[in-house]
């Protein structure tokens, strides 16, 4: 059997070198003839990156990648690249992808990769992985690629037998993508020639847990009898919609006419959905209505909801979307509102919640303005989600200039950084302040800024033009020397 070689980055927690950036790692072995062959791929989610908004409100970012592959002393390099991996004009921030192959013989071996921004070098990654690639000499499977979907083409990064299969981030099935296309290959005899007029049965299904156990219960399977050859290309395509939250595995069989094994492989994977899961939560509907949650009316249930935004992983933003869209019912919004807090505070849920709206009460008196509430302004998103800052400088007399503040915070643990800036401006002055620039991970950085504060006066901007970035001095110009205070 042929295990994955490396598997998601939810399970490398431990080997990481700095995780500021959030990469998901992909990889998998195949064979040409005996010839065995690593692709090495790579997912880093745009929120994680800094991208640079030019004056035509495109974005671009750029990192540098280094992929070595040691024997397993580490002492002798078998494979190296290193490369600059740029995406420019965007219309939005998206993430970077992108994988490399390298032929390798059958043995025992080291992977680094190492991942940098060329922005901001102390927004990196650094992963090591030992791996063991098998000699092909019984039939066996290849990794299996979980993917979201396929479409043709002739050459790239991720195509196999022409059609292009984007892998899942972190092999996470959400709400907003329930198909779970998979692709592996077969070799049933790799040292002998194919017999052309034979057949095998194959089984695809999903299970419960990450790994095959005992215990692991059977919720989807397809039976499948295809033609044999040197290779055996294989595809399936799996409806999760009504796969409830949990951890599973594909589990792809070779398998007789007695429904016995020849040989299979597996790939674990996270689903998350949230539509199912309230479509199942019958024997939990009781607590929750005797919770807190019971007692809120359809307004208040709302709000506690859309305030939740700042404070959702990435991952779970599809259920949140759902849960505040017209499909979701009370009873659906009820259930995630209670099951957030429940899974976070199992003893004093009411009270983190009641703590958490109290912050909210606040946010919305504080930076209400004439166009919403005060948490759905720039500042009050910034303030709910990272906590209030050290230090926050308002300036509302500069020449020419609107309104403008700047908030210091000198740690922000949840993107392990410290000495970082927000800049927010006043360009209608209504008390409506927009996020203008931050060195924050994953928020907006915007390398114009300056120029864009001050575009009464942008003739004054060092080397003036459509690509000018910084403004040049004058006696009561002061938002840079501000931004820059340590």
């Amino acid at each position: 059997m042929m295990r994955n070689l490396l598997l998601t980055a939810v399970f490398l927690c431990c080997c990481l070198l700095s995780n500021a950036m959030n990469v998901s790692l992909h990889s998998a072995v195949f064979y040409s003839g005996n010839q065995p062959f690593v692709d090495v791929g790579f997912r880093i989610l745009a929120g994680s990156l800094n991208f640079e908004e030019n004056s035509s409100k495109n974005f671009s970012t750029s990192v540098d990648v280094t992929m070595t592959i040691a024997d397993s002393t580490g002492n002798y390099i078998v494979g190296w690249e290193k490369y600059k991996l740029t995406a420019q004009d965007l219309k939005a921030p998206k993430d970077l992808i992108d994988q490399r192959r390298f032929a390798l013989q059958a043995g025992k071996y080291l992977l680094k990769l190492q991942i940098v921004d060329e922005t901001v070098s102390t927004n990196s990654f650094g992963v090591e992985r030992r791996f063991t690639i098998d000699a092909l000499i019984r039939p066996s499977f290849s990794s299996i690629q979980l993917i979201t979907s396929m479409e043709k083409k002739d050459q790239g990064p991720f195509v196999y037998n022409g059609f292009y299969m984007e892998p899942f981030a972190f092999d996470v099935i959400n709400e907003t993508q329930q198909l779970l296309h998979f692709y592996t290959e077969y070799y049933p005899t790799p040292q002998l020639p194919a017999d052309s007029a034979a057949t095998a049965l194959f089984r695809y299904a999903i299970k419960t847990g990450f790994e095959p156990s005992d215990s692991s219960a059977e919720v989807m399977v397809v039976y499948k009898k295809m033609k044999l050859g040197q290779v055996v290309p294989i595809t399936g395509l799996f409806d999760l919609n009504k796969l409830t939250s949990g951890n599973y595995h594909l589990e792809v069989a070779h398998i007789n006419k007695q429904k016995q094994v020849i040989s299979y492989n597996y790939s674990p994977f996270i689903n998350r959905n949230f539509p199912a899961d309230v479509a199942n939560f019958r024997n939990y509907n009781t607590e929750v209505n005797n919770s807190f949650v019971a007692k809120l009316d359809s307004a208040t249930l709302h709000l506690s909801l859309q305030c939740l935004a700042p404070q959702l992983p990435t991952e779970e933003a599809a259920s949140l979307s759902y849960a505040l869209s017209s499909q979701a019912s009370v009873d659906a919004k009820k259930y995630f509102l209670f099951k957030y807090w429940k899974d976070r505070y199992p003893t004093q849920t009411e009270a983190a919640y009641q703590g958490y709206m109290n912050v909210v009460k606040a946010v919305d008196n504080q930076f209400y303005s004439a166009f919403g509430k005060g948490h759905q302004t720039d500042r009050g998103y910034i303030f709910l989600k990272y906590g209030k800052p050290n230090k926050v400088m308002s300036v509302d007399d500069e020449a020419n200039t609107p309104p403008y503040e700047i908030w210091y915070y000198d740690v922000m643990p949840k993107t392990n950084q410290t000495n970082v800036r927000f800049i927010f401006y006043s360009p209608m002055l209504a008390n409506e302040y927009e996020l203008l620039h931050s060195t924050c991970r994953g928020e907006r950085s915007n390398k114009q800024w300056e120029i864009q504060l001050y575009k009464n006066s942008k003739n004054e901007a060092v080397n003036p033009g459509i690509d000018a970035t910084k403004m040049g001095s004058n006696w009561n110009r002061k938002a840079r020397k501000l931004f820059e205070e340590q």
